[in-house]
C-alpha cells in the first residue's frame, strides 16, 4: 500500500489558540488558516472508483450523565461532514475508528485490508483533534508531563505506486493485550504488533507517562530510535493527541526526512490497544 498524498497541521500548545474544526460548539478560537487548508486538501482528492473514508476522532471526554448515543451520532455527523467535502469523488464508505491514541494507526491498518482485499483502490483516513477541558484534566490526573495539542491530518492511501513519489506503507498489526491496569502499556503489548523485524529505525509513541516510556525504553534497546532517543519525543513538542496522535505525527516525520528508511511506527490506546506498521519514503 503506498501514500499517495498527505496533508497536517501540526498542533500548537498555546491553549489560548485551538485549532478548530468548523461547525463544532467549542468556547474558543477558530483558526481560517488551517480550515482553508485542510478543504482545500480534501476538495483536491480523485478517486476513479469508489473511495473508502476512515474518520479517527478525538476520544470523547463528557459527563457522567451523557449518553453514548449523542457522542456516537457527533461522531458520524462530522465523518460525513467530512466526506461531504470530497469534490472529486464518490465516497462509497465511511467507518469510524476510535481507538484514543491508537486511533489513526489502526485507521491504516484497516485501509490496508480494505485496498488488499479489493473493496477499495482508494482510502482516504480522515483524523482531527480537540483539546477540552476534559483532557486537560485527565492529563492532570494522570500526572502526563507534556500539553494536550490540537492538530488535523489526512491521508490518501492507495494499492498502486504513485508515478510522483514513493512513499509505502508495510506490515500493518492491531492487538489487544490484557493487563489488569487499562491505563497501562507494556513492552508485551507493543511486540505483539511487531509483525517483522524488517525495520532499520523506531519511531516510539511514548506517552509521556513513566510506565510507557519505560516499555518503549526495553523495546527500543539494540534499535535505531527515530531522531535520536531525545528527538523521537514529538509530543513534547507539539502535544499529545489522540485521534489524530499517529498519522500526524507520520506526516511531520515525512516532512522533516527526504529519504526515510523502513521505520516501525507504533502507538498504544487506552485500554491496552495496540497498532504498528512500517513506513518508508525515497524523494
Amino acid at each position: 500500500m503506498f501514500l499517495k498524498s498527505y496533508t497536517h497541521t501540526v498542533p500548537t500548545l498555546e491553549l489560548d489558540d485551538y485549532f478548530v474544526i468548523e461547525g463544532l460548539d467549542r468556547d474558543c478560537n477558530f483558526n481560517l488558516f488551517y480550515r482553508k487548508q485542510n478543504k482545500d486538501f480534501l476538495s483536491s482528492i480523485e478517486a476513479n472508483d469508489g473511495l473508502a473514508v476512515i474518520y479517527c476522532p478525538p476520544i470523547p471526554f463528557v459527563e457522567v450523565e451523557s449518553k453514548g448515543l449523542a457522542i456516537n451520532k457527533l461522531q458520524h455527523t462530522h465523518a460525513h461532514k467530512y466526506a461531504c467535502a470530497l469534490k472529486n469523488c464518490r465516497v462509497d464508505y465511511v467507518e469510524i475508528e476510535g481507538s484514543a491514541c491508537a486511533s489513526s494507526l489502526a485507521g491504516i491498518v484497516k485501509a490496508y485490508k480494505l485496498i488488499h482485499s479489493g473493496e477499495f483502490k482508494d482510502v482516504l483516513i480522515i483524523t482531527d483533534e480537540r483539546i477540552s477541558k476534559g483532557v486537560s484534566d485527565l492529563f492532570k490526573q494522570m500526572k502526563i508531563d507534556i500539553k494536550a495539542g490540537d492538530g488535523f491530518s489526512a491521508l490518501h492511501l492507495v494499492k498502486s505506486e504513485p508515478k510522483d513519489s514513493f512513499i509505502k506503507i508495510t506490515d500493518p498489526a492491531t492487538a489487544y493485550h490484557y493487563h489488569t491496569n487499562p491505563w497501562a502499556t507494556t513492552e508485551e503489548g507493543y511486540r505483539k504488533v511487531i509483525a517483522s523485524e524488517d525495520y532499520e529505525y523506531i519511531k516510539p509513541h511514548r506517552t509521556g507517562t513513566d510506565v510507557n516510556d519505560d516499555s518503549e525504553k526495553y523495546l527500543c534497546e539494540n534499535k535505531k530510535v527515530m531522531l535520536s532517543p531525545e528527538g523521537m519525543r514529538y509530543k513534547d513538542k507539539y502535544g499529545h493527541m489522540q485521534g489524530a496522535s499517529g498519522a500526524t505525527e507520520i506526516c511531520q516525520m515525512l516532512e522533516e526526512h527526504p529519504n526515510l528508511p523502513r521505520t516501525l511506527c507504533l502507538a498504544a490506546g487506552l485500554g491496552n490497544f495496540y497498532a504498528g506498521l512500517v513506513i518508508e519514503k525515497k524523494s
